[in-house]
């Protein structure tokens, strides 16, 4: 629940275990953010975004 803030689609949650939701959403869009550990170094990942990146990092970072 999220009444306040964006749709939280629950199948995105579960992509590790089961990715089937992927095609079904085909011809929409879905923001995925999520961390991975490279080497001990947590990183996020954005992939697959057309937007200008220093607006990407001002959001992040709440400056916008």
């Amino acid at each position: 629940d999220n009444p306040k803030g964006y749709f939280e689609f629950e199948p995105v949650k579960k992509t590790k275990d089961d990715s089937s939701w992927v095609q079904v959403a085909a011809g929409k869009a879905v923001k995925m953010v999520y961390t991975i550990n490279v080497r001990h170094v947590f990183i996020p990942i954005i992939k697959n975004i057309k937007k200008n990146l220093k607006d990407i990092i001002s959001n992040v970072h709440g400056t916008v």
